[in-house]
């Protein structure tokens, strides 16, 4: 194998800073999630007949398809464009296009501004791996991922209480005033030192050498493990209310705390992720599956709501753990020339999994008659088989450390 040129950069509080930023902003589409209601109302009276072709719902979901769209140029630009660039395009567009409804009152422009803030943020949405990858080692690389997801949950409620705080108070057009927080990471984006990037010189050894540059199988397996768990974990959402209201447990209120359980204790996760992983190495992956596992199950056999409620905070601390310790082993299995677009594929197939969660409830629903709780009672048995699979796949700390060992004699 050829020996790869150059070491990582030396992270700079800038560098850790565009990192939380960028997760924070990650979270940037849950803004209009509070308002759909007053978007409903409005557009339902103003659209007209286009609405059979274009559904007010993709004011919500066109978002989540142009943040794909994003995520596949953001790894393939990376390497060949700067990362600072990447992402001053990226923070730019969510930022303006966010911001544009505010100003006019027309559907289809707003699709189109939609649109656009998701292309912003699918081009965002990478580069925080991509700088963790490129600019720390080891076990600082799942601390700051860990940090990140702190980050992103602790944006999710804030943006989304905000954002009906806003809308009750002044209008719908009001909350897309929270789209300028972008302006943040643009300004910083400009002084953000870039990471570590295997020079044209290495790239151009690899080819001389016939050395094969694919993406490894592995990274496609995460990437289809997130996809197909984000598609499957939908209905433990979607159908929160609707699980309390079956089982007479409560409505509302009782959802919205156990979904707030998988929020708390996914900031719990994000806080120990580093730690965890350190202690734990190969092990951590096939632990957060089987406690989404658990969690899933408490919640599929749930009577009372204390258990949904444990089952959530479990499902929550499991997933949090999870993201963090994939991020670095993408980084051990792939060359430095490959981390953004490794990172990349991880990212668009977890996004891509969101968007086909309706899909997945509307299958279970015509197949099996049942949408509510067959959904969940395969989704405990994808994340049982997901943990042994993880659990017998070769782990890169392993060999890390065996090629750790084999240096020092010849060091000595």
């Amino acid at each position: 194998m050829t020996e790869e040129v150059g070491v990582k950069s030396k992270p700079t509080a800038l560098n850790t800073i565009a990192v939380l930023l960028f997760q924070f902003c990650s979270m940037g589409f849950v803004i209009t999630t509070p308002i759909m209601l007053y978007l409903m109302q409005h557009f339902g009276e103003t659209a007209g007949p286009i609405q059979a072709v274009l559904p007010i719902t993709l004011i919500s979901t066109l978002v989540t398809l142009f943040t794909v769209v994003g995520i596949l140029l953001s790894g393939t630009l990376a390497g060949k464009v700067k990362v600072r660039t990447l992402a001053i395009l990226g923070s730019f567009l969510f930022t303006i296009f966010g911001t544009l409804p505010v100003f006019f009152d027309n559907y289809i422009g707003m699709l189109i501004c939609r649109s656009l803030c998701g292309l912003g943020l699918g081009l965002l949405n990478p580069l925080a791996g991509v700088i963790v990858l490129g600019c720390y080692e080891g076990s600082t690389q799942a601390k700051l991922t860990g940090y990140g997801t702190v980050v992103m949950n602790a944006a999710g409620i804030l943006l989304q209480t905000v954002s009906g705080i806003m809308a009750d108070a002044g209008g719908w057009q009001v909350s897309f005033w929270l789209h300028l927080f972008g302006i943040i990471p643009i300004i910083f984006s400009f002084l953000l030192p870039e990471p570590h990037n295997v020079s044209a010189e290495q790239k151009a050894a690899d080819r001389a050498s016939g050395e094969k540059t694919k993406i490894p199988a592995i990274v496609w397996f995460f990437g289809i493990a997130f996809f197909v768990f984000q598609m499957m974990n939908y209905p433990a959402f979607l159908n929160m209310s609707v699980i309390f209201d079956l089982r007479g447990l409560g409505a509302a209120t009782e959802a919205g705390m156990a979904l707030n359980m998988f929020t708390i204790f996914g900031v719990v996760a994000g806080l120990v992720a580093g730690r965890l992983l350190g202690i734990l190495k190969h092990f951590n992956v096939p632990l957060g599956w089987l406690l989404c596992a658990i969690g899933i199950f408490l919640v599929f056999i749930g009577e009372n709501p204390g258990v949904i409620y444990v089952g959530m905070a479990l499902l929550g601390f499991g997933f949090d753990i999870i993201l963090p310790a994939v991020i670095p082993w993408i980084g051990m299995v792939t060359k430095p020339s490959q981390n953004a677009h490794a990172v990349s594929i991880a990212m668009l197939l977890l996004q891509l999994g969101s968007f086909f969660g309706s899909y997945w409830l509307v299958f279970c629903g015509a197949a099996f008659g049942d949408s509510v709780f067959t959904p969940l009672f395969i989704e405990v048995w994808l994340c049982v088989a997901l943990a042994v699979i993880f659990l017998i796949l070769p782990s890169p700390w392993k060999k890390k450390k065996k090629g750790a060992d084999a240096e020092t004699p010849a060091a000595a």
